[in-house]
Order: C-alpha cells, then sequence, then structure tokens
C-alpha cells in the first residue's frame, strides 16, 4: 500500500489501559480513584453547586457537542495550538453525526461536569463492546485550577469500569493525563483517506 500511494498509510501510537482482572483492580484502585474523585469535586463546590450529567437523548445532543467544539477549540487558542480536523467544518459536522446516531443505542457517551449551571468540562466517549475510547474532551480554561479535565477523565473512567469496561483507549498524545492512566501503549497503522 505505501509503495501505491505513500501519503496513504501513516503511524501513531495509543495510550491503553487494560484490565485484565477487574475485579483485582477494583480492589487495590476503586478507593483511590474514588478518594481522588471526591476531593476533585469538593474543590470544586467553592465555585457553586456541582453536578455531572450524560446526554442520554438526541433533543440534547447538539447543545452539549456545540458546547464541546467551542470548548476545544477556544481550550486550543489559549495554548497557541491548533487541530487540522477540529478546524474542518465538515470533519466536525460528521462526528456529530456519528456520535449522535450511536448516543441511543449507548455505543457514545457525552459527559458533562456542570458547574453553576455551565458545562465546565465535556467528554466524548465511544464503546465497542469491552473498550471504551475516549475520543475527545475539553474543559473551561477558568476551571483548570480545578483540574476538571482530569476530574472529567476520572469520572468517566470509574462509570466505564462499573459497567463491563475491561479496555480503556486513551488515544494518542502524551499528556500527563494521558500516560498516569496508561499501562500500556500500542503502535497503531491507520489508513487516511483522501
Amino acid at each position: 500500500l505505501y509503495a501505491l500511494h505513500p501519503r496513504l498509510l501513516f503511524q501513531y501510537w495509543r495510550n491503553v489501559r487494560r484490565f485484565p482482572d477487574i475485579a483485582v483492580f477494583m480492589r487495590q484502585r476503586s478507593k483511590s480513584l474514588l478518594a481522588e474523585e471526591r476531593r476533585g469535586f469538593k474543590k470544586l463546590l467553592a465555585k457553586g453547586p456541582v453536578s455531572v450529567s450524560w446526554v442520554k437523548s438526541i433533543d440534547e445532543f447538539d447543545h452539549v457537542f456545540a458546547d464541546l467544539v467551542r470548548l476545544k477549540r477556544t481550550w486550543l487558542l489559549s495554548k497557541e495550538k491548533s487541530s487540522g480536523w477540529l478546524s474542518n467544518d465538515r470533519a466536525v459536522a460528521a462526528l456529530r453525526s456519528y456520535a449522535k446516531g450511536a448516543i441511543a443505542p449507548g455505543q457514545a457517551h457525552l459527559q458533562c461536569i456542570n458547574v453553576g449551571g455551565d458545562r465546565v468540562a465535556i467528554n466524548l466517549s465511544f464503546r465497542d463492546n469491552a473498550t471504551l475510547t475516549s475520543f475527545l474532551s475539553s474543559y473551561d480554561s477558568a476551571f483548570s485550577q480545578f483540574g476538571v479535565g482530569r476530574l472529567s477523565t476520572l469520572t468517566m473512567v470509574r462509570r466505564a469500569l462499573v459497567g463491563d469496561a475491561r479496555i480503556i483507549d486513551h488515544l494518542g498524545g502524551t499528556n500527563l493525563l494521558k500516560t498516569s492512566m496508561t499501562n500500556q501503549v500500542v503502535q497503531q497503522y491507520t489508513l487516511e483517506i483522501d
């Protein structure tokens, strides 16, 4: 394939957490995960009433997804970073359409952390059998001192583990949040279609 079309093939690394024996992991780590989550929510309460919600209907999906894209674009600008696909309206529309269709059967999860009625962190993840893939997440930079990004990820991981997830895939990247929750790095080859 590479000889035929050199731009077609690229590689990247994914950060994966595998839980071969979920019962052992939950006995060993569930208390520390819950304690860290509780501490995070306690700090956040200083800013107002806190709640966690999940989008369960198609009707509320568009508003929350639009907030997620807005938060991610704002966060990228504040860090002087960019995302090729996130700046492409057609790519964002394709993701919105796919995720929206996957909400009702429970294959997509859109989780929000709300403070005083405002969404301050949003996480979009996809479920395939026993694998939960954290696909896109962002948070309001004004709440970064409260660790809402990590708190959102912890909440997503705990909820997945309470279900029947055995693999949490954080996709690529080397930021501390992803690598601290990873016990395996997997090399992946993916086809890019022009």
